[in-house]
């Protein structure tokens, strides 16, 4: 039996009107999660501090602590994706 995903009839949260964009994306196999991941970090990279110790996306955030810790949750949750991708054997640009 095959479910084909249905559009909802109102918008969604982040501006979507359907179904998240993620939510068409295959992911049968190691590569296309690596790739996945891949497309949620090259967005981030224009907004590196210089030293490269803090991501500030453009925006309000709903945190409940100043810009420095938004700034530095804002490295550390990409990270967390970034340690999987180079241990599951992925490579990422700018890394050895």
């Amino acid at each position: 039996m095959t479910t084909e995903l249905q559009e909802p009839k109102t918008g969604l949260v982040l501006g979507y009107n359907g179904a998240h964009p993620f939510s068409r994306v295959d992911l049968t196999d190691r590569a296309s999660v690596q790739e996945l991941l891949r497309t949620l970090l090259d967005p981030l990279e224009p907004f590196f501090s210089p030293h490269k110790a803090r991501v500030r996306v453009p925006g309000g955030t709903a945190v409940r602590f100043d810009q420095t810790a938004a700034d530095v949750e804002g490295i550390c949750r990409p990270l967390w994706g970034l340690a999987c991708l180079l241990a599951g054997g992925g490579e990422y640009r700018g890394t050895p």
